[in-house]
């Protein structure tokens, strides 16, 4: 979340956001990130994450969004 806060305060002083794709990622559920996320890739956790990634960027849409890692059975 960090990179984003940053990133998000670059483009609010900047003010052309439409000139960048601004790509962000989810990440998937494993032993070690269960301090970002609890839930595997569901609808619920997509939407918790793609707002705080909106948020924290201070932008109104993100053109790229990816799984960070695979989640083999979804």
């Amino acid at each position: 979340g960090s990179t984003e806060r940053i990133i998000g305060s670059w483009l609010k002083k900047r003010g052309k956001r439409d000139d960048l794709i601004i790509a962000s990622k989810i990440a998937g559920p494993a032993e070690m990130s269960k301090h970002i996320r609890t839930g595997g890739y569901t609808k619920a956790e997509f939407k918790d994450a793609i707002h705080k990634s909106l948020k924290r960027l201070q932008t109104d849409y993100i053109d790229l969004y990816q799984l960070h890692w695979p989640e083999r059975n979804t």
